[in-house]
């Protein structure tokens, strides 16, 4: 049933961008750069539709859909390599049966200063 929920939740995100107004591309399964030999593979990943398929430049949007198998540290370091690369949103649904969503944005506010760089809306 975990990886059923999972499936939907992926397929709603993907519905949810897919319109022709925004002006954006949606995939599941898409390989993303976050380090030089480094990959992730988030569960959907949101750009801007003017890239090219090659594009190197950070998507617009990642969400990574959490199971109970899900570790915090494992979702943190995916965070941090998420944030390393410049991707202004990053989003964690929880699949279970709430589907909390938790979104992290990147907050110009703290540009400069030593704090973290995410702003936490539900």
């Amino acid at each position: 049933m975990a990886a059923l929920r999972h499936a939907l939740w992926q397929t709603a995100i993907c519905k949810f961008f897919f319109r022709a107004e925004w002006n954006c591309s949606v995939a599941m399964g898409l390989k993303v750069r976050t380090g030089p030999y480094r990959w992730r593979i988030p569960d959907v990943v949101v750009l801007d539709k003017m890239l090219s398929e090659w594009t190197t430049g950070p998507p617009l949007a990642v969400f990574e859909v959490l199971t109970v198998e899900d570790c915090y540290n494992d979702m943190m370091e995916k965070m941090a390599e998420y944030e390393g690369i410049g991707v202004p949103q990053i989003c964690m649904v929880d699949s279970g049966k709430g589907g909390f969503i938790s979104v992290f944005e990147r907050s110009p506010a703290h540009e400069g200063e030593n704090v973290p760089p995410w702003e936490h809306r539900i």
